[in-house]
């Protein structure tokens, strides 16, 4: 297996990819790196045929570490100096961008797989798309959206994504002849298939591997991945640690101390206080003309492996290397951050309570004491060696990623796409049958989340990145957000959404050719990036609304297409959407009409099965035969267990018995209910009955529309923030012509009377002189 690795940064960044790249090599596969200008003969050491890619990483390093406002909070008051400065970040991060993939592209070429550390995944993306070949991410650190950082990790994603990446992302993507991205490369890594590898230990963050295993093995915990090397200064430092007491370690990684003078004062005056010693590794600091100190040691570099173990207490940077080797010693930490992927470590050691966590740059003498003598207690001791016996060694880290690679590649899960070409899904393995897309349809809250999260454990897979649920479903919609995304865009560029009761986007002429066009091709990019499975599921109520541009876009991207439409009593689901959504009962039934008529007409002509929300609650073992039947699809029951556990009885909410009351004078919703309700129990039913319900629908909508327009407009006009602005202005016009003009009049009465009573005046006075 021909294999390229990519990684950008620090030796602590590297390394990672160093030590995979060594295993694989040792496995007999063909191995190539590249690397951080200065790092080649790290790599070279490892036997590693390296390349050097990308700017000199500390000017990169640098100019990120001048817009910190931890450093210097003065940076935010200053609007120019920070505005300058953004800028200057912007144009490294482009430089870096062209620069490692202007390398990387031609060193990829042939290649079986890519492997890239998560500094590069956006442009390592496109390379590997461009080839088609597949991708595997190494993440240090937790990357993707997640219960513990859920909003942090997404508001950055797009954060950086819409600030930072997007320009410069689809410069490259149009480059290399690939369609424009509209979501960040994180989404888009998930839904590609591509295996993402998380080097750190399941103990670091409790709960994660639990909650990520909904990925079906797409983001394995295999360790932190370290080289373990020894160095020269090894018996040394054994030799002074032997001397004296355990020292305190103390360390600052690949960024180096502002002013090294200062923070060894600070070292020696907190150990001194304390009683204890202090090792310091130097590493990328220069520590050459610093006071020296007979309790302090300072040394150039050191095996953070063999050393820690025989340290007191641990103080660093927060290194994604350093701060899992220091679990693995099990010695308590106190980590001084920089960077947020340091403070998300200072985060979680504090949680673990194996140490704790400040900005380096609020350190202090009298914090550093502080913060010392809570990490000494002998309760964080203790919990940090608890951790190190649940964390993986390194040797069994760099196996277990190594194992995962190649087991990636043998199963070809990733998508596909050939160089430059959008095309369909890739076959399955071992079978020439076209893969299909299983849409499950319905009007909201009629059971159709529950209805998509069986089927996923029967058997069929699911988008990546699903939106989250909430108070009104704990359990979740199971809807992919790139098509919540997609259909809101849609929506609001016509005037609708999904509330709009209204068969507006059904009339003809809705969508002029263009406008197809464009959005087949949008659904199609979404769906080339879904995982690679016979059956995949997607739910999304608003699929009926724009029915045949998403049916045209899945034939042209590969796949079959089936149905599973949910059936619920409409009073139930009626109800339920009119408490989640405060909306009017009359509101309602007019949705579900809308949801409900125009998911069962776009299904006509596919195979296709109704589903009783009541009938899955009651036996969803039969209902998925009966599925499995209509549709040809092939359904496994054998986690009955997880199905039992998903489907409780508290699940059935709104419940409803008796007939169908009917708010529009009409027997529109009873006729359709009754027609579903059969077909949901395999008895004959007619669809002219739909048709005529639709057809008497459309005419009552289409004249409510135009009078409902008629009015927005005369609103828009008379009462809008702009119409209202416009018509005060006009008034205040009026009025200062008005007050102009009483004053011009005022003064000349003034004037006249003034002029009047000084000639009687006059008159009186001569007369009196008379």
């Amino acid at each position: 297996m021909k294999v390229v690795l990519a990684c950008y940064g620090t030796r602590g960044d590297v390394e990672p990819c160093v030590a995979l790249g060594r295993e694989l090599l040792r496995r007999g596969h063909d191995v190539r790196i590249a690397v951080t200008p200065g790092l080649v003969g790290f790599a070279e050491a490892a036997g590693l045929a390296a390349v050097p890619f990308g700017p000199d990483f500390q000017s990169f390093n640098d100019t990120q570490r001048k817009l910190l406002p931890a450093k210097d909070f003065r940076i935010l008051l200053n609007i120019p100096r920070l505005i300058r400065l953004s800028f200057q970040a912007q144009a490294l991060l482009t430089q870096t961008w062209r620069q490692t993939s202007a390398t990387l592209l031609p060193l990829v070429e042939g290649a079986d797989l890519l492997v890239n550390h998560q500094h590069l995944e956006e442009s390592a993306l496109n390379i590997a798309e461009y080839y088609g070949i597949p991708l595997a991410t190494v993440h240090v650190t937790p990357r993707r959206a997640n219960r513990q950082m859920r909003s942090a990790n997404a508001l950055n994603e797009w954060r950086h994504y819409r600030g930072m990446f997007k320009k410069i992302d689809n410069e490259q993507r149009r480059e290399l002849g690939l369609p424009k991205a509209t979501t960040p490369s994180g989404w888009r890594i998930t839904k590609r298939g591509s295996l993402e590898i998380q080097a750190y230990d399941e103990a670091g963050f409790p709960g994660l591997a639990a909650e990520w295993a909904k990925f079906d093995g797409q983001r394995p915990f295999v360790g932190t991945l370290t080289l373990a090397l020894e160095t020269e200064a090894d018996d040394a430092v054994v030799s002074w640690i032997a001397g004296g007491t355990p020292p305190i370690y103390f360390g600052f990684g690949g960024t180096p101390v502002e002013s090294p003078a200062d923070t060894i004062a600070m070292i020696a005056a907190a150990c001194e206080r304390l009683g204890e010693r202090a090792l310091v590794c130097a590493a990328s600091s220069d520590f050459s003309n610093v006071p020296q100190f007979e309790h302090v040691q300072v040394v150039s570099e050191m095996s953070f492996e063999a050393i820690f173990p025989l340290c007191r207490a641990l103080v660093h940077q927060g290194g994604s290397s350093t701060t899992p080797i220091g679990l693995r010693a099990g010695v308590p930490t106190l980590i001084l951050w920089t960077w947020s992927d340091q403070a998300l470590w200072g985060t979680q050691i504090t949680r673990l309570k194996a140490g704790a966590a400040r900005p380096f740059s609020t350190a202090t003498v009298e914090s550093l004491i502080a913060d010392l003598r809570q990490i000494l207690a002998p309760e964080y001791a203790a919990r940090a060696r608890e951790l190190s016996t649940r964390m993986t060694k390194p040797t069994e880290s760099v196996a277990n990623a190594a194992d995962q690679l190649e087991k990636f590649v043998r199963s070809g899960r990733f998508r596909r796409i050939e160089p430059g070409v959008v095309t369909g899904p890739a076959e399955q393995i071992g079978t020439a049958a076209r893969p299909v897309i299983l849409f499950v349809l319905g009007m909201p809250r009629s059971g159709t989340s529950a209805l998509t999260r069986v089927l996923s454990l029967c058997g069929g897979v699911l988008p990546a990145e699903l939106g989250h649920a909430d108070s009104d479903n704990p359990l979740g919609y199971w809807e992919p957000r790139a098509t919540q995304y997609l259909h809101g865009a849609i929506l609001r560029d016509h005037g609708s959404s999904d509330a709009d009761p209204s068969l507006r986007l059904q009339q003809e002429g809705a969508f002029d050719a263009a406008e197809k066009a464009r959005y087949i091709a949008r659904m199609r990019a979404y769906l080339n990036t879904l995982p690679t499975a016979p059956l995949v599921i997607i739910k999304d109520l608003c699929i009926p609304w724009l029915g045949e541009m998403w049916f045209e876009a899945a034939r042209l991207a590969g796949f079959d297409i089936v149905a599973v439409l949910a059936v619920r009593h409409p009073h139930e689901a009626i109800a339920s959407l009119a408490a989640k959504r405060r909306i009017s009962v009359e509101l309602s039934n007019a949705l579900w009409l809308k949801y409900t008529l125009l998911a069962e007409r776009i299904t006509r002509g596919v195979p296709r099965v109704f589903v009783e929300y009541a009938n899955l609650l009651e036996d969803w073992r039969r209902e998925t035969k009966r599925i499995s039947d209509a549709v040809s699809v092939d359904l496994e029951t054998g986690d009955e267990g997880a199905v039992g556990e998903f489907l409780k009885s508290d699940l059935h909410h709104q419940r409803h018995h008796g007939p169908v009351a009917e708010p529009f004078g009409t027997d529109w919703i009873s006729s359709v209910h009754e027609a579903l309700g059969a077909a949901a129990r395999d008895e004959p039913w007619d669809a002219s009955v739909l048709d005529r319900v639709f057809e008497s629908y459309r005419a009552s909508e289409r004249v409510f529309q135009t009078a409902f327009e008629d009015f927005r407009e005369d609103f828009r006009n008379n009462f809008s923030f702009s119409s209202v602005v416009l018509r005060t202005l006009k008034d205040s016009v009026a009025f200062r012509d008005f007050r102009d003009d009483f004053r011009s009049n005022f003064s000349a009465a003034v004037r006249q009377l003034l002029k009047g009573s000084a000639s009687s005046n006059r008159n009186a006075l001569t007369s009196k002189r008379r």
